[in-house]
């Protein structure tokens, strides 16, 4: 405390026992002014990389793969993903679902597709160590939501079921 002007375990604790100024302005504390910080630094970081991407290759498709629940993806990593698609420096993002229970893949991609619109997001689904039945349900369990696309992590999951991408064919995008 004497060095930094705050008490780390009061921090910790939820607390706001600091000298310094300026603490508490996001309203929860120096806690929520260091979330809101790092999530502007982050912002800030994807501004300028927007724009030099866009100079450099314009129309080229921006995206980044989030953590599928925004509190967790703003309060832990800083990931303040609906900002970035309003502001329009990102043009999709791909929420990380991969839980195996289908209900709960459902609720995060919906969750994302409320929250950004189904043209932005790209349902971020787990393709290893799992079967492709598995990966078949979770997908045609959020098919009616429309996201924009799939992803399917990771490729060492897929690469060696020559038939994966032929099954997901005709599960997902039947004529």
């Amino acid at each position: 405390e004497k060095e930094y002007g705050v008490d780390p375990l009061s921090l910790a604790q939820g607390g706001n026992r600091s000298k310094g100024e300026g603490s508490g302005q996001s309203g929860q504390g120096l806690a929520g002014d260091w979330t809101a910080y790092r999530a502007e630094v982050i912002t800030d970081f994807l501004r300028q990389l927007s724009s030099r991407l866009n100079a450099l290759r314009p129309g080229i498709v921006r995206s980044a793969a989030v953590k599928p629940d925004y509190a967790e993806a703003y309060g832990t990593y800083g990931q303040d993903w609906p900002r970035w698609i309003r502001e329009g420096l990102l043009d999709l993002v791909l929420p990380m679902a991969y839980s195996i229970k289908p209900d709960l893949v459902f609720s995060q991609i919906a969750g994302a597709c409320r929250e950004v619109g189904a043209k932005h997001v790209w349902a971020g689904l787990r393709a290893y160590d799992v079967p492709v039945s598995s990966i078949l349900e979770r997908a045609a369990r959020i098919a009616p939501l429309a996201p924009g696309g799939y992803c399917f992590f990771s490729y060492d999951g897929v690469r060696d079921n020559p038939l994966f991408f032929e099954r997901v064919k005709k599960s997902l995008f039947k004529p």
